[in-house]
């Protein structure tokens, strides 16, 4: 086959691909999508991946990685087919393993392993979707570089400090553990030797890393992770954020947090990628959400999208907040709490809602003094759908269901909740529904 004939197809596949993608769980349908890293650049959600290519293939059979891009984590875009003719992997090669991304200095880099020989390339670009170049024409991680000889599946991170120190962390445990380099300045270069980093106990690759509120998460395959406080470690027990899956990433975005990960149940060379929401215990323990993650009345919707004839929504699945926190109460489940004067949620893409719905909220308060809860449409400052006062509960503990009506159409789509009151925390909301 020649160049030209392959690079259209990839064409009609990403076309095939970008007409399909329409949100649900999986984010990409009846298409082989998989070890997704995502990342916020330009104020758009990119998602990079490599690609399985046969449902019947006996060994993972992946000739290409793609770009794809999202305002709302609900339809996505196909934006870029990579060849691997186009790096130093050269034509033909179906072990085009998983990728990373990374911006730095006007430049963003698209970085890439090759599970023939498990080496990690890097491309350069001006766009997050590129077009992307070749800067080294080599692996920027050969296949000797650790004794593990597992020098693939490719995390960046930059940390928190004054320099923005990027780093890159690869491997796999059952060789040896993972490893971790600082990347110069330039992005396609190692500041220094790796450095063994992690040991789950458990035979993996597929890391993930990434920090909140000073601790580092190392997460990989099966939703386990481990912890540390210093990057280079050492990591903590196992613990596990529940659901089963494979390959993917945390990211943030709007005051909330995300998982995706493989889908593998039914063929296994055939992997799918999957989104959920992510809840952070006090203790600092991660939650993948069950009700989008393989199970659950929502499961099949994914993330950013809601429907009104559920029983009920859980406030903590917004898509966009401000001033609020997610928070586990006494019995364990999640709310939102910690809300104070005009502090908004946001749910958009709302199913099924009737005319003139009845909107009800189950809430708890310790406030004397009460408080509204106005329903707008489209904005924060959008047209007043309706409001709801609120009174106090016995206590933070103690909850009760408050409704009204609104006036509103089948046409409104984007629900945005905004909290008027005169302290500084006058209630919590655990779920919202409509009738």
């Amino acid at each position: 086959m020649t160049h030209k004939i392959s690079f259209l197809l990839s064409c009609v596949f990403s076309v095939i691909a970008f007409f399909s993608a329409k949100a649900d769980n999986p984010l990409i349908p009846n298409f082989g999508i998989c070890d997704s890293h995502i990342h916020i650049f330009e104020g758009k959600a990119y998602l990079y991946c490599g690609r399985d290519a046969n449902p019947q293939a006996k060994t993972y059979t992946m000739p290409d990685w793609r770009i794809y891009s999202s305002v709302d984590l609900v339809n996505w875009k196909a934006e870029r087919t990579i060849l691997p003719e186009e790096t130093y992997l050269g034509k033909g090669n179906t072990r085009c393993y998983a990728t990373d991304a990374a911006f730095r200095n006007g430049n963003y880099y698209f970085y890439f392993s090759n599970g023939k020989d498990h080496t990690t390339g890097v491309l350069r670009g001006k766009s997050p979707a590129g077009p992307f170049e070749e800067p080294l024409n080599k692996a920027l991680i050969p296949s000797d570089l650790t004794p593990s000889n597992a020098e693939h599946d490719p995390t960046i991170y930059f940390d928190d400090d004054e320099n923005k120190t990027s780093y890159i962390i690869f491997g796999r445990s059952e060789a040896d553990s993972w490893y971790i380099s600082k990347l110069n300045e330039d992005m396609i270069s190692l500041a220094d030797a790796p450095r063994q980093i992690g040991r789950s106990g458990f035979k993996s690759d597929q890391n993930y890393l990434f920090k909140r509120n000073g601790i580092y998460y190392l997460s990989f395959t099966n939703n386990r992770y481990i912890t540390s406080t210093n990057i280079y470690g050492p990591y903590g027990t196992v613990k596990n954020a529940g659901g089963y899956g494979g390959h993917g990433c945390y990211f943030t975005w709007n005051n909330q947090w995300y998982r995706t990960t493989n889908n593998s149940d039914t063929i296994h060379h055939y992997r799918k990628t999957l989104m959920t929401y992510v809840h952070f215990r006090k203790n600092g323990d991660m939650v993948n959400d069950p009700e989008f993650y393989q199970t659950g009345y929502a499961y099949s919707y994914g993330v950013g999208q809601y429907n009104a004839e559920w029983p009920k929504i859980q406030a903590e699945w917004y898509f966009a907040s401000e001033g609020v926190e997610k928070i586990d109460n006494e019995i364990g489940d999640f709310e939102i709490q910690q809300i104070s004067n005009n502090d908004w949620l946001k749910f958009p893409n709302v199913k099924n809602l009737k005319a003139k719905a009845k909107i009800s909220f189950c809430i708890s308060s310790e406030s004397k003094n009460g408080c509204v809860i106005e329903i707008r449409e489209g904005a924060i400052d959008g047209k007043l759908l309706g409001k709801c006062k609120v009174s106090a509960t016995k206590s933070w503990n103690s909850y009760k269901t408050v409704s009204c009506t609104l006036k509103n159409d089948t046409i409104t789509k984007d629900i945005y909740l905004v909290f008027k009151g005169n302290s500084n925390e006058f209630v919590r909301l655990d779920w919202i529904k409509f009738n």
